[in-house]
Order: structure tokens, then sequence, then C-alpha cells
């Protein structure tokens, strides 16, 4: 870690995000009536107003569309009181549908929009500091424009003595090595969860996971740090010193909890960090309450919202209440004794 978080600064895009709610995924070729849909803000959204709401000022450096949807997401940064770097661009902002189905299951194709058109000039028009926490996410580098801006960026230097956070995300596999391995080389905060740990090492046996998180943390910035989120499970912080478990706290699921929900969960628990991480310094205690906090997160069921996480006083709730449970306390264990199934 380099310097006190004091800042999230999101470079690159927020998508928006059409959500439908189908029966069932619908078979290669075939079609499906959906039962409802919701526009919303979508993308790493979750995250940055997550943080935002437990304190953590929060600012996007990336283009916003003036179409319907971009007008969507020009509010909803508005409301959460996210600022917006750029001004906003003519055009249509890209979004996600998203299709899920009865157990919760979610299929995603994402549709580019202005967002992917930022360019190096409005990204160096904002001044980054040394408190500030970047946020850049792998599918920002996989499009043509916005991925070449922010890779230039970093590359010469444009964050600073900043900490670095990268979320490669599902479409890593879709950026060029030489960029990745770039980008790796400068991040202090590498965040996954169990599938991309395993696309990131080629690793999926439980057994092999802390060898091969000690080699990942090796290819990072020097003082960084691994967080591995398992959704429905628990948070794994690993350090140049070994690494913790933190398990989630029982909490009331359902059918649609294997899916959707945990989606939701999974990215509010990094705004959760970030937020702690800001307000304690230290890794560890903010890896802990964002694994208690995450576990009350609404799913995008019933109601049917755009799931952020608690503020600072549920947030205090939830944790008193974690304390004072022994039973529910967050266990802590080496990497190399970590339960069976965990990243």
């Amino acid at each position: 870690m380099r310097n006190r978080v004091r800042r999230l600064v999101v470079v690159g895009s927020i998508l928006g995000e059409l959500r439908v709610h189908v029966p069932n995924q619908p078979e290669p070729g075939g079609s499906v009536r959906a039962e409802r849909n919701v526009a919303q803000a979508g993308g790493c959204f979750r995250t940055v107003a997550t943080a935002r709401r437990l304190g953590l000022p929060a600012v996007l450096v990336g283009r916003v569309g003036e179409d319907p949807t971009g007008k969507l997401m020009q509010a909803a940064l508005k409301r959460e009181n996210i600022d917006i770097a750029v001004p906003a661009t003519a055009g249509e902002h890209g979004y996600t549908v998203v299709a899920i189905d009865c157990e919760g299951v979610a299929s995603s194709i994402e549709i580019a929009g202005v967002e992917a058109t930022l360019t190096r000039e409005e990204i160096d028009h904002v001044l980054i500091e040394p408190g500030d926490a970047v946020l850049v996410l792998g599918s920002d580098l996989v499009s043509e424009q916005t991925g070449a801006a922010i890779c230039e960026w970093i590359r010469d230097g444009g964050p600073g003595e900043a900490t670095l956070v990268f979320a490669p995300g599902r479409l890593m596999s879709d950026i060029p090595d030489a960029v990745f391995d770039m980008v790796l080389r400068r991040t202090d905060i590498l965040t996954t969860d169990r599938t991309e740990f395993a696309l990131l090492t080629g690793v999926t046996e439980a057994q092999d996971r802390p060898d091969a998180a000690m080699r990942l943390l090796e290819t990072l910035a020097p003082s960084a740090v691994l967080l591995g989120r398992v959704a429905g499970e628990g948070c794994w912080l690993v350090t140049a010193e070994g690494g913790t478990w933190f398990a989630s706290p029982s909490s009331p699921s359902s059918p649609t909890d294997c899916g959707a929900t945990q989606e939701c969960r999974l990215s509010a628990h990094l705004g959760i960090f970030l937020a702690e991480l800001a307000r304690l310094d230290d890794p560890l205690q903010a890896a802990r309450i964002a694994t208690i906090g995450w576990t009350q997160v609404p799913g995008p069921q019933r109601p049917w919202v755009t799931s952020i996480g608690p503020d600072r006083a549920q947030l205090e709730q939830l944790v008193a209440a974690a304390d004072a449970a022994q039973d529910a306390l967050p266990s802590s264990t080496a990497v190399t004794d970590r339960p069976s199934g965990r990243p």
C-alpha cells in the first residue's frame, strides 16, 4: 500500500444496465419472454455508490452520454453525490443487458457507447493525488480507445503515488498480454472473485491456491494486496506475509443467492472495503468489516432496485451485531490452512 486513501477515482466507465427477469435462459437460437425489466446504473456503480454512502468522496473520470441512458446515469451519479469530471458527451451511453432467470443465474451482453471513447487528454485534466484510490476495470482495457488512453496514462506514470485498484473481471482474457502485465506491475490492490482468480492463475484446486496467490502477488507492485471475494462465503486477503480468511456471518438466503444477488454483493463488498480502508488505514480490518456488511446487500429480485451496500449507521449496526455474536465472528486462517474451496 502506498498512502492512506482519501478519495475514490474511477478512471474509465460506469455502464448503464437493463435487467430483465426471465423464467429461464433461452436456448441457443431460441427466445424467451421477459416478465419485467428495469433500467438502472450498472457496472461498477454499486461499488462506487457503496463507498460514497460510507463517506468516501468519489469521482468518475469517464464519459457519460446525453441520451436517455446517459441521463439516467447522470441522475444516478448525482443522487449518490458522485462527481463527474468529464463534461457530458453527445451520443448514446453504453449499457449491459442482464437476463436473470428464476434460479438467479444471470447472462449478460455489453453494448458500448460514448463511455468507450475516453481520451488521454480527458484523463490528464483531472489531478490525481497521493491519497486517491484509482479504480481501473478490465472491461475498460478491452475497449480500443478508452483502453489505449488508460494504458498510456498508467505507463507514463499518471497515477503517481495514488493507490491503483485493478478489477480485471471476466473479460481479462481479451486484454493483450503486454497491457495486462504492465497494469499488474502497477497494481496495489488486485481484486478478484473465485472464477477470476482461476482465470488469472490457471489454478482451480484448493490445495494449489496458496502458492498461486503468492506467485500472483509477486507480479504486482511492492506491498500490494490481493482481495479475493467469494460470494456467499467470505473474503480472502493476501499480503506478502500470508493470507487471512474472513468468513461471512450467516444471513438469510434464497434460491436467487446463487447468482445475481451474489454479483451485487461482490460489487458492494469492494465499495465497503475501500471506504473502510480510507477510514481505518488497515486492510485486514477493512476486509473483515466488508465481509460483515455485504451479507445485507439486497439482490436484484424483489424489490427490483439498484443494489447498494449499507450506509454508515447500518454498517455499524451490522458490525456490532457480528461482534456480539461470537459464532458469527470472522475466523482467520493462514493461507496454507484455509478451508477447501476458498480462493
